[in-house]
């Protein structure tokens, strides 16, 4: 939407081991907007059985490179993750 992102902070939790030849599933939300930027909180699990392997959560700023600084949150963006009705 016009503006680059920069991540401000990040957090991790590991809930079960990953073994090799299992394929995980990622499903990732938009959310904790504020004046500058937001919140993406993710899951993985395995697809198979379901089990959850990790879970996280990353603070976002939305930020202009050529003048270096951050940015409001582009307004197209915000309305994209709107709540719904």
């Amino acid at each position: 939407e016009g503006a680059g992102i920069i991540l401000a902070d990040a957090a991790v939790r590991y809930r079960s081991e990953a073994r090799y030849g299992e394929t995980l599933v990622f499903e990732m939300a938009v959310g904790g907007f504020h004046p500058t930027g937001c919140d993406l909180v993710y899951r993985a699990k395995d697809r198979a059985s379901g089990r959850a392997v990790a879970e996280g959560q990353m603070g976002v700023r939305f930020f202009d490179y050529a003048s270096r600084s951050v940015v409001p949150v582009p307004e197209r963006f915000r309305r994209r993750f709107a709540d719904e009705p």
